[in-house]
């Protein structure tokens, strides 16, 4: 992956501006104001980072609680950064299983009947039961459905949106994210220096030659749809609100 300062020498060569002086106080925070406000939402729809989290329901706010709906807001774990959806939650369970000891159970027969009347009594009722599922609504509010009322401790796997320093972007997924960075880029400084016929460079006046870049829109729609089915959303449609 390229560091920060690689990655803006890498934009402005791929559009043939490196080297040249452009009608911005700081052309490098341009071009980042452009990846933060353009680029990185819109990746992060497709390629969030993903990233799991134990967490405990009695710490949070609870808008509603009871066993078939039970409504949250999700702590500020994650500063600035934006929530996409909640790709899973569990609920974890720790006294599932605490009054069984195996083969050396040393307890009288009679609590040991009622240990394994009580693990039979819980596989019964985990048929039966209706299944626990959840709804994330943004910005913040997990919705729980038929929760188990034993236990408070679930594990969440969260989509979020990518760092602004561009650290969370794996390797694997750099090149897509370098496509979608150079058209966003492209787009704006047509629109920009549309307005302009020359520009000083250090090699004197340079005649601006950018009409290629007026299609820049039509091809980040078309990078869009192209990711639609190389990506998938396979996010869970039933997570998004």
């Amino acid at each position: 992956m390229l560091n920060q300062s690689e990655f803006l020498t890498s934009i402005k060569m791929d559009l043939g501006l490196y080297g040249l002086t452009l009608p911005f106080e700081d052309v490098n925070d341009t071009i980042m104001q452009t990846i933060r406000l353009k680029t990185i939402p819109t990746f992060s729809i497709f390629i969030p980072e993903k990233m799991r989290l134990d967490m405990d329901l009695a710490t949070m706010k609870k808008i509603k609680n009871n066993y078939e709906e039970s409504i949250y807001q999700l702590p500020d774990v994650f500063g600035d950064r934006k929530i996409i959806s909640i790709i899973n939650v569990e609920q974890r369970n720790n006294l599932l299983g605490s009054t069984f000891e195996g083969p050396l159970y040393n307890g009288g027969i009679d609590l040991y009947h009622a240990a394994l009347m009580g693990q039979a009594n819980m596989n019964l009722f985990s048929t039966i039961a209706p299944p626990f599922t959840f709804r994330f609504e943004q910005p913040n509010k997990l919705y729980l459905y038929n929760t188990n009322t034993m236990t408070n401790n679930v594990t969440i796997d969260f989509a979020l949106e990518h760092m602004p320093n561009l650290s969370t972007i794996k390797n694997t997924t750099w090149e897509s994210f370098m496509e979608l960075a150079v058209i966003d880029v492209k787009k704006f400084m047509y629109n920009t220096l549309k307005h302009y016929k020359d520009i000083q460079s250090a090699f004197g006046t340079i005649t601006l030659k950018i009409d290629d870049w007026e299609n820049a829109d039509s091809e980040r729609k078309e990078l869009i749809e192209r990711w639609k089915d190389v990506y998938h959303l396979d996010l869970p449609a039933y997570v998004i609100v």
